[in-house]
């Protein structure tokens, strides 16, 4: 063999070994972080919407403007076929808008961001019962971005073995992976868990006024702040007294967030039905910049434990508890701070003859 072939076979060898060891490098690399993520082109600041379905209910939660909204199901579906067992609201049905809960809501983006596919489980069409990743017994997941653009939809399931993983198909895909995080819990079908249940929030150390309008009679207090800068309040209609400040407090404590238990869906109602053109309670916090924040208790619904609740800017009629209004009902007694007994004088005793 002369010594340019064997040169030549030299090179071949080193060019062949070569393939084969970037091959396995290429096969034992750890896939791309894209590549095993479920909504590789997901981000939160331009995701516009996500709607969740299982075989009894369905949400849609979606951006508008700067808020996020609560839309009740719709004729639309997130896949192939309807995991509703009854149909949908037509297109002339109108959907109620209600805002959605912010911290849910940024719960479910944070999911949705890290919902990976990190281990395979099956590829076999007759398991996805087994992991409850059929339409019959899984949740629905369907992603849009920017532009209302369908970023994909999956199908999540039941916990794998170490229960904090949950088994999640993509719809149009036979294979099953686990997926980490917990994620079925976050994405509920029930559109009342996904509402904002607050009827007025603000901060409570801003307020500066509060008044309280109760069948005929007005209780109006003002704050101010003593020597030490500790809020002072003082009631000044029907009369100006000193204000017990303690029962102030605790009212302006639990109306800074006053939440409902439910809302009315029947909007057959009238305001005079409900209540509200002669509330049995008007409440009113102004805060320090001259913004109101107000709810109007109209009367108790029916037999029940709850009265309809009203707030200016919010078109949803809320339902609040019985006990959680009686902590706003007042009287002046309530309100006035007891008059101390004068320095140096003698209590008077009784004494039986």
């Amino acid at each position: 063999m002369n010594t340019k072939k064997l040169i030549g076979m030299l090179i071949a060898l080193v060019v062949v070994i070569g393939i084969i060891v970037v091959s396995n490098q290429i096969a034992n690399q750890k896939p791309g972080e894209k590549e095993v993520k479920f909504f590789p082109a997901f981000e939160q600041s331009k995701c516009a919407a996500f709607l969740i379905e299982d075989k009894d209910n369905a949400v849609k939660i979606r951006r508008k403007g700067d808020i996020w909204i609560v839309v009740d199901p719709q004729d639309q579906t997130g896949g192939d076929k309807p995991l509703l067992q009854e149909p949908r609201k037509t297109k002339d049905e109108s959907s109620k808008e209600y805002p959605a809960d912010s911290a849910a809501v940024y719960t479910a983006l944070d999911k949705i961001e890290l919902m990976e596919k990190a281990m395979l489980s099956s590829t076999k069409p007759e398991k996805q019962e087994k992991y409850q990743v059929d339409t019959a017994n899984g949740i629905r997941l369907t992603v849009w971005g920017e532009n209302s653009k369908k970023l994909g939809s999956v199908i999540i399931g039941k916990n794998a073995a170490n229960q904090t993983s949950h088994f999640v198909r993509e719809v149009g895909s036979n294979n099953v992976y686990t997926t980490p995080g917990s994620v079925r819990y976050s994405f509920f079908s029930d559109p009342g868990r996904w509402r904002d249940k607050s009827i007025v929030k603000f901060n409570k150390s801003l307020v500066k006024k509060l008044a309280i309008d109760k069948q005929g009679s007005r209780y109006a207090m003002e704050k101010t702040l003593d020597t030490a800068s500790n809020p002072v309040w003082s009631l000044v209609e029907p009369e100006k007294a000193p204000a017990n400040n303690d029962e102030v407090k605790r009212i302006v404590d639990e109306f800074a967030r006053f939440n409902c238990t439910d809302w009315e869906n029947n909007d057959t109602l009238s305001d005079s039905a409900m209540g509200f053109t002669a509330p049995e309670m008007t409440i009113t916090a102004t805060l320090e910049n001259g913004d109101k924040k107000t709810a109007v208790i109209g009367q108790k619904k029916g037999d029940t434990n709850k009265f309809w609740v009203k707030t200016p800017g919010k078109d949803a009629i809320f339902l609040a508890n019985d006990w959680v209004i009686e902590k706003f009902d007042k009287n002046l007694e309530d309100l006035k701070a007891e008059e101390e007994e004068p320095k140096g004088a003698t209590p008077v005793s009784s004494s039986e003859e």
